[in-house]
Order: structure tokens, then C-alpha cells, then sequence
């Protein structure tokens, strides 16, 4: 039978109550029922359900529980030993980097000697190249200036004559005390000679300045007359063009005149039309003209009031007449009626 109240608390299993006391009623039914009562066999062995299910899961809970425990004995021993491997491996790795770092220090030392070696042997061996150089140039001096010597003395030798001479020119001569002073007075002829000969390149290059800059400037005076004339005839010819625009537009400025002054005529012809419309309709309404000329919209509406008006009038009018014609061609027949049917009762 179904339960009256309902389970509000469950146990492990999702089956039993941890609160049995609000479920006395079926405790009571079930303790009553004696009868279509069977019990199985073996009925107090555990089958297969919830209950043999709870049983395995707490064996295998408990083995678990035991094996965690184990595990975590052997973890924790495994742990001490790896740290104490870990402190052995970390001296180790310190006296290994200590030692990496001499290795290293040596190793850098040894290049930068190397290097500084290597700088020392290409620059010696260029200090080498460069003495090579000098003694070869030097040993070529050398025997450029025996050969000089050579024929320097070959020159001495041919100009003996000469000096023979200027020792004979000084003893003979009055003028000139030594050898000495010939030459110093040869030089300064000399000099004299190579100043004037200066001076006379730097006139004849003044005037071949002087004869450039006046090339240049007919050259640009040519230019800037051609430039001018340029000038002058875009001037003429947009002169030119300017003049005929001008001619083309006094046309169309006169025909503007003149379609003005047409415009105007008519204007003042509609005005003049308007007043005198305006003038005739308050003669005949027999009222004053009270607007002027100048105000043709009052007018204009005052006559746009009047032709409504006579327009409404006509209508009227129209209707009127409409209605006459039709009662008169009514009474026309009537009588034509009355004659016919007359005249057939006269002849029957």
C-alpha cells in the first residue's frame, strides 16, 4: 500500500528513512499481514539490489581506502628520497655551473688573447707591408737621384760656358759687385717679367669678363624683348578676344533692353487694362474707386469678386430660363392634347 506521508529524509542507499517514526502506519500494515504472505528462499541472503550493491561498494571503499593509504605511505617515502636526490642534484649542479663559469672565464680569456694576438700579427704584418713599401720606394729614389745626379753634371758640364761667362761679365764689369749680384738682379728681372706677364693675363681675362658680361646681358635683353613681345601678342590677342565677347555681349545686353522695354509696355498695358476693369465695375456697382494704380492685387481681387458674382448671377439666370422654357413646353403640350381629343369626340 502506498505510504500516507511522504519521505522526506533518505538514507544511503535512497531507500530507508532516517526518520522511521512518520512511517508507523506501514510499519503496523506490514506487521498485520499474515496472510498471501510467502517467503522466498533464502530469504535472508543478500541478492542482488540496492543492499548487495551497498556491501560491495563499501568492500571495495575499504580495499580503495587501504590502497590510498598504502600509495600515500609509499609517496610520501618516495618523496623524501627525491628530495633528498633533488639537494644532492642541486650541489651537484652548483659545483658543476661553479666550475662552468671558470671553464668559461678561461675559455673567454683564452679568445680575447687570441683575438688581441691575431690584432697584434695583422698589424704588424701591415707595419710590414707598409716598410716593404717604403724601402721599395725609397730604393727607387735612390736611383732616380743617380740618375738625376748624372745628368745634373751633364748640365753643369754644358752650362760651364755660361758661367765662365757671368765670372768674365763681373770682373769686367763695374756695375755688378759678384756672381751674386747678377743673379739677384736676373731674378728680379725675372720676377718683373712673370708679374707683368700676370698682370697682362689678368687684363686680358678682365676684358674676356667684360666681353662675357656683355653677351650675357644683349642676351638677356634679346630674351627679355622676346619675352615682351610674347607678351604684347597674348595682350593683343585676348584684346582681341576681349573686344568681340564685348561686341557679343552689348548685343545680347540690347535684345535684354529691348525685352525689357517690350516686358514693361505690357506690364503697364496689363496695369492700364486692370485700373480701367477696376474703374468700370465701381462705376456700375456705383462706388468709389477707392485703390490706385499701383495696387493691382487689390484690384485684381476686387475684380475677381465681381466676375463670381456675375457669374453666380448668370447661373441664376440659366436656371431660371430653364425652368420657364420646361413649364411653357408643358403647357403646350397640354393644350395641344386637349385640342386633338376635341376634335376626335367631334368626329365620332
Amino acid at each position: 500500500m502506498p505510504r500516507k506521508k511522504p519521505t522526506t529524509k533518505l538514507g544511503v542507499y535512497g531507500k530507508y528513512d532516517f526518520n522511521p517514526e512518520k512511517a508507523v502506519e506501514l510499519f503496523f500494515e506490514s506487521k498485520l499481514q499474515n496472510s498471501f504472505y510467502i517467503k522466498k528462499p533464502a530469504w535472508d541472503c543478500p541478492r542482488e539490489g540496492f543492499e548487495l550493491s551497498g556491501i560491495q561498494n563499501e568492500r571495495e571503499l575499504f580495499n580503495v581506502s587501504r590502497e590510498q593509504e598504502e600509495m600515500r605511505a609509499k609517496a610520501t617515502k618516495a618523496s623524501k628520497i627525491n628530495e633528498k636526490r633533488i639537494l644532492e642534484i642541486n650541489d651537484v649542479q652548483e659545483s658543476l655551473r661553479q666550475q662552468f663559469v671558470e671553464v668559461n672565464d678561461f675559455i673567454q680569456n683564452c679568445k680575447a688573447k687570441e683575438a688581441e694576438a691575431q690584432k697584434n700579427i695583422t698589424e704588424e704584418n701591415e707595419k710590414q707591408k707598409v716598410l716593404k713599401h717604403d724601402i721599395e720606394k725609397l730604393k727607387k729614389e735612390v736611383v732616380e737621384l743617380a740618375e738625376f745626379e748624372t745628368s745634373l753634371q751633364e748640365i753643369v758640364k754644358k752650362f760651364q760656358i755660361y758661367e765662365d761667362i757671368i765670372n768674365q761679365v763681373v770682373k769686367e764689369s763695374d756695375f755688378f759687385d759678384n756672381v751674386d749680384d747678377l743673379m739677384a738682379k736676373c731674378d728680379a728681372l725675372m720676377l718683373a717679367q712673370v708679374e707683368i706677364s700676370e698682370m697682362e693675363q689678368q687684363k686680358i681675362k678682365s676684358v674676356e669678363d667684360i666681353r662675357q658680361q656683355m653677351v650675357r646681358a644683349t642676351n638677356n635683353a634679346a630674351q627679355i624683348i622676346l619675352s615682351l613681345d610674347n607678351e604684347l601678342d597674348e595682350l593683343e590677342r585676348s584684346y582681341s578676344t576681349i573686344k568681340q565677347e564685348s561686341l557679343k555681349w552689348e548685343k545680347i545686353l540690347a535684345t535684354t533692353k529691348d525685352h525689357i522695354s517690350d516686358n514693361e509696355l505690357i506690364t503697364n498695358r496689363l496695369l492700364d487694362s486692370i485700373n480701367q476693369l477696376y474703374r468700370l465695375l465701381c462705376k456700375r456697382n456705383d462706388v468709389e474707386s477707392k485703390f490706385l494704380r499701383t495696387n493691382p492685387e487689390a484690384q485684381l481681387d476686387y475684380i475677381k469678386d465681381e466676375i463670381e458674382m456675375l457669374q453666380k448671377i448668370s447661373s441664376l439666370a440659366h436656371l431660371k430660363l430653364h425652368k420657364e422654357l420646361k413649364s411653357s413646353s408643358v403647357a403646350e403640350k397640354g393644350t395641344k392634347s386637349k385640342i386633338k381629343n376635341a376634335f376626335l369626340q367631334k368626329y365620332k
